[in-house]
């Protein structure tokens, strides 16, 4: 089992001191893997190309997964690599080039 790099994450290795989303227009909300995939605002053009490939491929849309669930199914790994990729967020530190790079 991994882990991702979310506020959450960051917060709980004293990496951060809060957890909040540094990219989302909404204040004070936590940032996980469920914020970022599924209502995180920064990304909602592609979250819905995510969850259409995924509702194609394993008939369960957004609302029927959790998102353990939806990392643990092999049948969603290109539909995730490619939302991750397109949402240029998670990219080593200066490699970035669009939403969220400073």
């Amino acid at each position: 089992m991994g882990c991702a790099r979310t506020g959450q994450y960051l917060k709980w290795i004293r990496s951060r001191e809060d957890d909040i989303c540094r990219w989302c227009c909404k204040p004070r909300v936590t940032q996980t893997r469920g914020h970022l995939f599924k209502v995180g605002t920064t990304w909602e053009k592609q979250q819905k190309i995510l969850w259409k490939a995924v509702r194609a491929q394993m008939k369960r849309g957004r609302d029927r997964f959790r998102i353990a669930d939806l990392f643990a199914d092999e049948r969603s790994n290109e539909a995730i690599l490619e939302f991750l990729e397109s949402t240029d967020r998670f990219q080593k530190e200066g490699k970035r080039s669009g939403v969220g790079a400073g």
